[in-house]
């Protein structure tokens, strides 16, 4: 048996919330996926048979410098929309691309993330004096993929 390829240095050199027409570039994503499971004993035995019952999807962004040109692309603004509210979050596309470590790596780089449905759940804000303004959102979603090299593998399509 052949171990596999150790690809330490991968970069996300992009990551773009795409909201529309409009795209911005963040500082920083984090995701993870989370099968949601129960035990099921269907017999005699003790041992329980698990059962995936879903997935949930979550994480955070980071962004750099002044809020309003996320928050704005992140919420409903007054009158933006006869069915949202002002302040309501909207419903994005989130991608982060993924670089090879260096020219010519296996494991079929470069490849893309793509987060659908993204909602934020929550803001949190540093406004440090002598630093950059930063800010951290989380959030939710309801599906994610990754493609590489013209291959799309769906993780819940």
């Amino acid at each position: 048996m052949v171990a596999p390829d150790h690809t330490s240095r991968i970069t996300g050199q992009e990551a773009i919330i795409k909201a529309g027409d409009q795209e911005i570039a963040v500082t920083n994503v984090s995701f993870s996926i989370d099968p949601q499971s129960t035990d099921v004993q269907t017999d005699q035995s003790m041992k329980p048979t698990l059962v995936t019952t879903g997935l949930r999807y979550s994480g955070s962004f980071e962004y750099d410098g002044g809020q309003d040109v996320i928050r704005n692309l992140m919420f409903y603004s007054a009158g933006e929309s006869d069915y949202h509210e002002a302040g309501e979050p909207k419903r994005v596309t989130m991608t982060v691309k993924e670089e090879a470590p260096e020219e010519g790596a296996a494991g079929g780089f470069p490849r893309t993330w793509t987060l659908e449905e993204v909602q934020v759940t929550g803001l949190s804000r540093d406004v440090p004096s002598d630093d950059v303004a930063s800010s951290s959102w989380d959030f939710d979603c309801e599906d994610a993929y990754v493609s590489s090299g013209g291959v799309t593998g769906a993780s819940s399509r």
